[in-house]
């Protein structure tokens, strides 16, 4: 039996992103998005625990759009952010990635009413 412990919807969402570690910086490409982190392809992996900050490569009213996260997992060119703070725009912008792909601005809505952790 398979249990999805999310909590939050999750899309499909391709988008151009570059990905900064103390480690340097990486171009990938998104997999999928929630309110709560992203899927990122890239062409090597990650240290699992290692800070980042993930730019959108959208044209935003201040410049990109950056999201401070954290790599919780790194495997075969596929790598998971946990988002650690969004700011109100981030907020925005990632809730109406969610209403335009997941079609359902009430479920969406319903889930930012329950606990996500």
């Amino acid at each position: 039996m398979y249990f999805d412990k999310r909590k939050r919807s999750r899309v499909q969402y391709n988008i151009e992103v570059t990905l900064k570690t103390p480690l340097g910086e990486k171009v990938g490409y998104t997999q999928n998005v929630s309110l709560n982190g992203v899927l990122i392809k890239l062409d090597s992996d990650l240290p699992v625990g290692i800070p980042c900050s993930v730019h959108f490569n959208v044209p935003f009213e201040t410049g990109d759009l950056s999201i401070k996260g954290v790599v919780v997992r790194s495997n075969k060119g596929e790598t998971g952010i946990k988002f650690s703070k969004l700011s109100p725009e981030a907020f925005s912008y990632l809730q109406n990635v969610l209403y335009h792909y997941l079609g359902d601005t009430d479920r969406v809505d319903q889930e930012l009413k329950e606990d996500a952790f």
